[in-house]
């Protein structure tokens, strides 16, 4: 004889533990991103006011960029700073978030990155724009 489907099991009480959990779990906000990324690891010229100095754009989209600073003064969040790629193009920018060696900015205005390469696909044009980077953080 089958028993009753109608019947349900007894609820299992949950644990203080597990009810923050999944409050904190719903409180966990979505992707913030609002482009895709594009990942790489490829130079670019910081500059925040006066002082200009070379960073590493590890991932970028049309909105933003994360950057690695290697050396120099780490810009706190709001404040202004252009970058300047290989390309020659100069994008500006606010700082959206900061760390010890690590800054995340917003582009004010969208940017096209579907033709930023990477270095090695770049062939003498890019090391033509590293010479001349080079000399101008000099």
């Amino acid at each position: 004889m089958k028993p009753p489907m109608d019947r349900k099991a007894p609820a299992i009480p949950r644990t203080k533990f597990e009810d923050e959990l999944q409050r904190a779990a719903r409180s966990v906000p979505a992707e913030r991103r609002s482009a895709a990324r594009q990942r790489g690891e490829f130079n670019a010229e910081c500059r925040l006011g006066p002082v200009a100095y070379v960073v590493e754009i590890r991932d970028i989209s049309s909105a933003g960029a994360c950057l690695h600073i290697r050396q120099g003064i780490v810009p706190r969040v709001g404040q202004d700073v252009s970058l300047s790629l290989m390309d020659g193009r100069t994008i500006d920018a606010t700082v959206s978030r900061s760390t010890d060696f690590e800054i995340g900015v917003r582009f004010r205005e969208p940017v096209d990155i579907s033709d930023i390469a990477h270095f090695d696909e770049m062939g003498s044009e890019f090391y033509s724009a590293v010479l001349k980077l080079q000399m101008a953080t000099k």
